[in-house]
């Protein structure tokens, strides 16, 4: 990243979306488990919607290089407050 002079990278975390509940029909998904875990290089994970008809959240990876994890914050929070994507599931209980 340092040679070639790249910023953080995004990209989803799942190859498929989340399956139901009972559900082995559809294809399981696989997670993330080569970039960040394979270098120790620090990712964050951030809402980016729904599928299914808006009932499973989906999210995305911002990936960066050694200790720039205060910039993955930034950027996390950047986009999670310019896009809204994260809502609580409607059987969670209002906080008080």
């Amino acid at each position: 990243m340092e040679k070639l002079k790249l910023d953080p990278s995004v990209y989803r975390t799942w190859s498929n979306p989340l399956r139901l509940i009972g559900d082995l029909n559809t294809p399981a998904g696989d997670n993330s488990q080569f970039s960040s875990p394979m270098t120790d290089f620090p990712a964050i994970n951030v809402p980016m919607g729904f599928s299914r008809g808006g009932t499973l959240p989906i999210r995305i990876a911002i990936y960066g290089r050694p200790w720039s994890e205060a910039t993955l914050f930034k950027l996390a929070y950047a986009y999670e407050q310019g896009t809204h994507h994260r809502h609580a599931p409607a059987s969670t209980p209002p906080l008080r």
